[in-house]
C-alpha cells in the first residue's frame, strides 16, 4: 500500500479506536487521556502491532503540543504571570536540583551505571508541560494562582531541560559557555521577535482579518506554525515556540476567539500524542521491573511533590497552592521520550533503561488528573479540620490575586466582543474612548 495513505489508514484507526474508548471512558467517569493511551497500547508493536507508519504519527502527533501550548499563551494574562515570576524561578531551580540529586542516587543505589543514573535523574526531575497544560485549561485553572505558578514553573523546566539535551549531546564541551551563551542568545531573540511582531505588526494584520473567521483561523495558524519554526531553528522545542507564538497574541481582544479556533486542532493532535505515548509502552517491561519502577514511581508521585510543597509553603503560601501545584506537577516530562532517545542512540543507556524510562513516564501521565483529585481532597480535609488555615510554616504572602482598585469614569464595558461587539469596540477606539 502507498506509504501516504498508510499513514491516512493508521491515523483513522487511532482516531477511531480513540474515540470508542473515550465514550466508554466518560461512561466509567475517567478521563479521556486514559482512553488515548489504552488506544495506543492495543494498535502499537506491544499490542495487536496494527501500525505501520508509528514515526510519522509521532512527528504528527507534536503537533498537538504546540497548539496546546499555543492556546495556552493567547488565553494566558501575561501581567498575572509577572507577579509569580520569581516564585516560579526559585521553586523551579530548588525543585529540579534536589529532585535530580534524589533521582541520581537513588538510581544508583538500584544499580544503574553513573550515565543511566543522570538520565533518570533528569527524567524524574521534569514535568509534563503537555499534560499540565491540558489538564489545567480543561478544569479552567489556567490562570489561577496555582495555574501561574506551575505554568512558570514548567517553562523553566523546558528550558532546563533544553540545556541538559545540549550538554549531554556535547560532553566533551561539557559546562562550556559557548553552549550556555547559544541558548541564552537564542532565547532572547525568539521573545524579541514576539515582541517586535505584536507591537508592530499583528495590529495591522488583525485589523484586517479580524472581520472574517476564515482569515483570522489562517492567522492563527500560521503564527502557530511560524513560531514553531523559528523555536526549531533556534534550537528550541515545538512547545516553546508554540507558547512564544500565543503570548505573541495574548494582548489583544481576539484572543479569546482565536483559542476557541484553535481547540478543534488541538484535540484531534493531542489523541495522536497520547495514542503515540500508548504505542511505546512495553507490558512485559512492567513485569520484569517492578521494583525499580516502583521505586522510581514513589519518587516522581511522593517525594517530587512533596518538595514543591515544602518549598511553596515556606515561601508563605499555606497549604492548598502547593498541595494542587505539587500534586499536579508529579509526572515526568513528554522530553523524557527525548532524553532517552538520544542516551539510546548515543550508548549511554541500555535498551532495558530506555524501557523503564519511557513506562515510567507514560505511566505517571496518565496518573495525572487522578493526583489532581487526591489534592483536592487533601485541601478540602485540611479547610474542615483547620478552620482558620493549616500552615507548614506560620508566614503568608498577600494574596496575588487581590489588586488595587482603580476608580473608573465614563468608562465602558463590553461583555462578549464578536462580530458586533468588535465593531462598536473600533467605534470606541476611533473616538478615543478607549
Amino acid at each position: 500500500m502507498h506509504t501516504d495513505f498508510t499513514l491516512i489508514i493508521d491515523m483513522g484507526l487511532v482516531i477511531i479506536i480513540g474515540t470508542v474508548l473515550a465514550i466508554l471512558a466518560k461512561a466509567m467517569k475517567q478521563p479521556p487521556m486514559i482512553a488515548y493511551i489504552v488506544a495506543g497500547i492495543l494498535l502499537g508493536p506491544f499490542g495487536l502491532s496494527l501500525i505501520s507508519s508509528q514515526h510519522e504519527i509521532s512527528v504528527l502527533s507534536e503537533l498537538g503540543v504546540a497548539f496546546l501550548l499555543f492556546i495556552a499563551g493567547v488565553e494566558l494574562d501575561v501581567g498575572k504571570m509577572k507577579k509569580v515570576g520569581k516564585v516560579a524561578m526559585i521553586t523551579g531551580i530548588l525543585q529540579v536540583t534536589i529532585t535530580l540529586l534524589i533521582g541520581f542516587s537513588v538510581s544508583e543505589f538500584l544499580g544503574f551505571n553513573f550515565m543511566e543514573s543522570i538520565y533518570i535523574g533528569l527524567v524524574v526531575a521534569f514535568s509534563s508541560t503537555m499534560v499540565v497544560v491540558k489538564h489545567l485549561s480543561e478544569t479552567y485553572r489556567l490562570n489561577s494562582l496555582q495555574g501561574r505558578i506551575s505554568i512558570g514553573i514548567l517553562l523553566l523546566q523546558d528550558i532546563a531541560v533544553i540545556l541538559a539535551l545540549s550538554l549531554l549531546g556535547n560532553l566533551e564541551n561539557f559546562m562550556s559557555w559557548p553552549v550556555f551563551s547559544r541558548i541564552i542568545i537564542n532565547g532572547l531573540g525568539l521573545v524579541s521577535i514576539a515582541v517586535v511582531m505584536s507591537k508592530f505588526i499583528f495590529p495591522t494584520v488583525l485589523r484586517y482579518s479580524a472581520n472574517s473567521k476564515e482569515t483570522l483561523f489562517l492567522v492563527s495558524v500560521s503564527t502557530c506554525f511560524f513560531f514553531i519554526g523559528i523555536s526549531y531553528y533556534l534550537g528550541f522545542s515545538v512547545a516553546i515556540g508554540g507558547f512564544i507564538g500565543g503570548l505573541a497574541l495574548a494582548s489583544y481582544p481576539y484572543n479569546i476567539e482565536i483559542a476557541s479556533k484553535i481547540m478543534p486542532l488541538r484535540d484531534f493532535f493531542t489523541v495522536i500524542f497520547f495514542a503515540t505515548l500508548g504505542m511505546q509502552i512495553d507490558l512485559m517491561v512492567m513485569g520484569t521491573n517492578l521494583m525499580v519502577i516502583g521505586a522510581l514511581l514513589l519518587i516522581l508521585l511522593i517525594v517530587k511533590p512533596l518538595i514543591i510543597i515544602l518549598i511553596l509553603s515556606s515561601m508563605g503560601y499555606g497549604s492548598r497552592v502547593p498541595i494542587l501545584t505539587g500534586l499536579g506537577l508529579s509526572q515526568a516530562s513528554e522530553f523524557s521520550f527525548v532524553l532517552a532517545r538520544d542516551g539510546l542512540l548515543l550508548d549511554r543507556i541500555t535498551p532495558a533503561t530506555y524501557s523503564i524510562i519511557i513506562t515510567l513516564t507514560v505511566f505517571t501521565m496518565a496518573l495525572t488528573p487522578y493526583m489532581d483529585k487526591i489534592g483536592k481532597r487533601i485541601s478540602k480535609t485540611l479547610s474542615r479540620r483547620f478552620p482558620n488555615g493549616f500552615l507548614i510554616f506560620k508566614h503568608t504572602v498577600k494574596d496575588l490575586d487581590l489588586l488595587e482598585g482603580e476608580e473608573l469614569k465614563n468608562h465602558v464595558v463590553l461583555l462578549g466582543c464578536h462580530e458586533t461587539g468588535r465593531e462598536i469596540l473600533d467605534k470606541f477606539h476611533d473616538k478615543e474612548f478607549i
